[in-house]
C-alpha cells in the first residue's frame, strides 16, 4: 500500500522539476520500484517479529518501527548521498545520469517517509489476528518457512566457519575480486548500448559529374538486390540527386543517392541492425563505380562515428597523402568498415585569377569583375512579389542558355564605366581545377578528417590498433595525427563517472559516520563494495555486454543498494551488544535475524531488474547494461555481504581495540612520568 503513493510523489516531483517519462527515467523508476519496499520489508518484518515475541500488535508496531527506524533512514540517506556528486558531472553522462538520479532518490525518500509512519499505523490495524511461527517448534509451520529456516541453519554454519577463518575468508574474497577486475580485458569497453532502432540508410555516389541516368541505374542494381530481404525490408524511400548550387557555385547532386530504410519490428527477425547492415555492406560492396556506405540512421544521442582520426597541418596535398596513408592503414585494421576521408576527391570548378594591371587599363577593378560574373551566372533579387499572402524573390540573371558551359563564361562581356565590353579573356585567366568539397579548421590549422563505423568488433579496441599504426607513419614538421572518436569519449565519461563515484562513496561514509557516531563502523561497512565488483563484472562477462555509461551507471546504483544490507547488518549487530551480547554471539544472532529481511530486499530488486536485464520491449537495450550489473551484482554481494562483512566487523574492531589500547597505555605512561616529576 506504501507503493502507489511513492510513485504518485514521485511523478508529482518530476513534473514539477521538468522530467520526462522516458527510457532513462522509466529505467530509474524500476530501480525505484524494487527499491521503494525495501525499508517497508525491513521495518515490517521487525514488527512480525516483535509480535510473533508476544508483545501486542500496537506495542510491537511501535518498537519493531523505532528500533530500525534509524538503520532505514541511514540506508536511505546513503543511497541519496551517492548520487549528489553525479549532478556536478558534464557531458553525455550527466545527460543520462540527472533523470535516473533524480527519480530513484524521490522514489526511495518518499517510501521511507511512508515506511516509517504510513506502514506502522497499517501494521497496528490490520496485523492483530496475523499469526505465523519462525521457528516451527510445535506449530504449524508452511512450506516456505520450513525452507527458510533450513536456509538460515546452513548460512549460521557457514557464518560460524567464517568467522574462525577470517584470513581465508579474506584472502579469497580479495583473489576473487582481482580476478573480475581482470575480466575487462575481454569485457571491453563502449560508450553507449548498441541499440536495435531498425532505421538505415544506403547513401551511393558516383564519380563527381555523373548524369542522372547513371545514378539511377546503380539505384536499380541496389534495389534489385535489396529485393531478397524484403520479408526484413518494411519501408524503403529512395532519394536520387540532391540540391543544385547553380552551374558554377557548387555540385549539381546528380551523382548521389539515398536509401532509407525501415526495418521490421526486432521481435520478428533474427538480425539485429547492426548485423544487417553488415550483410548489406557485404551485398552491395562489388558494385562498379560506385561509393556506397551503409550504415544506421542516427538516433538520440548520436556522438558522431565512432572512429575518428584528425590530422592538422598547412597544406591541403599533404593533408590528403596523410589522409590516404590513415585510410590504407584503417582498411586493413579487423573491425572497420565505411571508411570516409574529408579530403575526398573535389568538385570540378573554374577560378577565375583578374590580372589587376590588364584591368585597371581597361577601366575595371577587380571588385567589378568579380560582381558582373556573379549577377550573370548566379543573378541578384533585384524585389520581392508578393500573392496571396506568400513571398517570392524575383531574381535577375542572364538567360540559362548562356551560362551553361565553360565556353559560355570565356566569351563573357563586361562593360567598363565608359560602356566599352570587354571579354573576360582579356583581363583575367580562367584555370579549370578539381576544388576541395571542404575544408576545415581547427585551432586556427587546416585539419582533414578520417572517420570510419565498427563492425564486429568494439570500438575501443580498433581504436587501439588503429594507434599502433598510425605511430609508425613518418610526418613532416608541423603535421600531427591524432585517433579520438569514442575512445576518446569513453576515457573522459568513465574519468568524470569514476571522480563522482568515489566522491560520492565518501560523502556515504560521512553520512554512516554522522549516523553511527563512528568511523570504525562505517568503514566495516564499506566492505560491501569491494563484493558487488565481483557480481557486476562476472554479469557483463557471461551476458558479452561491454563497460558502457549506463553499465557504470548500474554500478553506482549498486553501490548504493549494497550498502543497504551491510547497513542493517552492522546496526542490529551494534544493538545486540548493547543489550549486553557478546560480539561473535551477536554477529551470529544479527546474521540468523537479518537473513529474512536482507533477502527480501535483494530479491525484489533483482526481480524488477530481471526484464530490462534481458532487454524485453523495443528500445530496452539502453538500460540493458544497467540490469545486468545490478541483477549479477546483488545476487553476488547478497551471499559475500552476509559472511564477508562480519569477518571484516571482527577484524577492524580488533583493530580497533588495539590502536584505543596502545593510546591508552601511552597516555598511562605519560600520566606515570609525570607524577614522577611531580608535574
Amino acid at each position: 500500500l506504501t507503493m502507489p503513493l511513492a510513485l504518485l510523489t514521485t511523478f508529482i516531483v518530476m513534473y514539477l522539476t521538468g522530467e520526462s517519462i522516458n527510457t532513462i527515467s522509466m529505467g530509474g523508476l524500476a530501480i525505484g520500484i524494487g527499491l521503494m519496499i525495501d525499508s517497508g520489508i525491513v521495518i515490517l518484518e521487525n514488527i512480525f517479529k516483535k509480535k510473533t515475541e508476544g508483545m501486542s500488535i500496537k506495542d510491537a508496531a511501535l518498537e519493531g518501527a523505532t528500533e530500525l527506524a534509524p538503520s532505514v533512514i541511514a540506508a536511505t540517506l546513503t543511497t541519496a548521498a551517492i548520487f549528489v556528486p553525479m549532478l556536478f558531472i558534464s557531458g553525455l553522462a550527466a545527460q543520462l545520469i540527472r533523470p535516473l538520479a533524480l527519480t530513484v532518490v524521490i522514489a526511495v525518500s518518499a517510501s521511507l517517509i511512508g515506511a516509517i509512519t504510513f506502514l506502522p499505523m497499517l501494521s497496528s490495524k490490520m496485523l492483530g489476528n496475523v499469526q505465523a511461527a519462525f521457528d516451527g517448534e510445535g506449530e504449524k509451520v508452511d512450506r516456505f518457512n520450513r525452507m527458510l529456516n533450513k536456509m538460515t541453519e546452513k548460512y549460521v554454519g557457514l557464518l560460524k566457519w567464517a568467522l574462525g577463518h577470517r584470513k581465508t575468508v579474506v584472502a579469497a574474497v580479495s583473489a576473487t575480486v582481482v580476478g573480475s577486475l581482470l575480466l575487462l580485458f575481454f569485457i571491453g569497453f563502449q560508450l553507449m548500448p548498441d541499440s536495435d532502432s531498425g532505421e538505415m540508410q544506403i547513401e551511393v555516389k558516383l564519380k563527381t559529374g555523373s548524369q542522372l541516368a547513371q545514378t539511377t541505374e546503380v539505384v536499380d542494381i541496389i534495389s534489385d538486390r535489396l529485393a531478397q530481404y524484403e520479408e526484413i525490408i518494411d519501408i524503403t524511400s529512395v532519394t536520387i540527386g540532391g540540391s543544385a548550387g547553380g552551374a558554377f557555385g557548387g555540385a549539381s547532386g546528380t551523382d548521389q543517392a539515398t536509401f532509407s530504410l525501415k526495418l521490421v519490428s526486432a521481435a520478428d527477425r533474427e538480425q539485429t541492425t547492426h548485423e544487417f547492415i553488415g550483410t548489406v555492406d557485404s551485398l552491395l560492396n562489388d558494385i562498379p563505380g560506385a561509393e556506397i556506405l551503409v550504415k544506421e540512421d542516427d538516433q538520440g544521442m548520436s556522438t558522431g562515428a565512432p572512429i575518428q582520426v584528425e590530422i592538422t597541418g598547412e597544406d591541403l596535398d599533404v593533408l590528403g597523402d596523410l589522409s590516404q596513408q590513415v585510410v590504407w592503414i584503417m582498411e586493413d585494421v579487423e573491425g572497420t568498415f565505411n571508411i570516409e576521408s574529408t579530403a575526398s576527391e573535389g568538385r570540378p570548378e573554374v577560378q577565375v585569377i583578374v590580372n589587376r594591371e590588364l584591368a585597371s587599363q581597361y577601366g575595371l577593378t577587380y571588385q567589378h569583375v568579380m560582381n558582373d560574373i556573379n549577377f550573370a551566372f548566379n543573378g541578384q533579387v533585384a524585389t520581392k512579389y508578393k500573392e496571396d499572402g506568400d513571398e517570392f524573390d524575383v531574381r535577375v540573371a542572364m538567360p540559362e542558355e548562356s551560362t551553361k558551359t565553360i565556353r559560355d563564361l570565356e566569351t563573357f562581356l563586361i562593360r567598363n564605366d565608359e560602356g566599352v565590353e570587354i571579354p573576360i579573356a582579356a583581363v583575367a585567366e580562367l584555370k579549370q581545377v578539381q576544388g576541395p568539397t571542404e575544408i576545415n579548421r581547427k585551432n586556427q590549422e587546416r585539419q582533414v578528417n578520417v572517420t570510419s563505423d565498427v563492425l564486429g568488433r568494439n570500438a575501443v579496441e580498433v581504436t587501439q590498433d588503429i594507434q599502433k599504426e598510425l605511430a609508425l607513419i613518418a610526418l613532416p614538421d608541423g603535421y600531427e595525427i591524432s585517433a579520438g572518436g569514442e575512445a576518446e569519449e569513453v576515457a573522459e565519461e568513465f574519468t568524470a563517472l569514476g571522480i563522482a563515484l568515489i566522491m560520492g562513496i565518501v560523502l556515504v561514509y560521512m553520512v554512516m559516520a554522522f549516523q553511527f557516531e563512528s568511523f570504525t563502523y562505517p568503514f566495516v561497512i564499506m566492505f560491501s563494495l569491494p563484493t558487488m565488483v565481483i557480481g557486476a563484472m562476472f554479469g557483463l562477462f557471461i551476458t558479452n555486454i561491454p563497460l558502457s555509461i549506463t553499465a557504470f551507471m548500474g554500478i553506482i546504483m549498486l553501490a548504493a543498494i549494497v550498502l543497504n544490507n551491510g547497513i542493517i547488518l552492522v546496526d542490529y549487530t551494534n544493538i545486540l551488544r548493547r543489550r549486553g551480547m557478546e560480539r561473535m554471539e551477536a554477529l551470529i544472532e544479527s546474521g540468523r535475524s537479518r537473513l529474512r529481511p536482507i533477502l527480501m530486499t535483494t530479491l525484489t530488486t533483482i526481480f524488477t531488474m530481471i526484464p530490462l536485464a534481458i532487454a524485453f520491449g523495443e528500445g530496452a537495450e539502453a538500460n540493458q547494461p544497467m540490469a545486468v550489473v545490478v541483477v549479477f551484482g546483488l545476487m553476488a554481494s547478497m551471499v559475500l555481504t552476509l559472511v564477508f562483512v562480519p569477518v571484516m566487523y571482527v577484524l577492524i574492531d580488533n583493530l580497533a581495540v588495539k590502536v584505543t589500547g596502545w593510546f591508552s597505555r601511552n597516555k598511562s605512561e605519560e600520566s606515570i612520568e609525570g607524577v614522577k616529576r611531580g608535574e
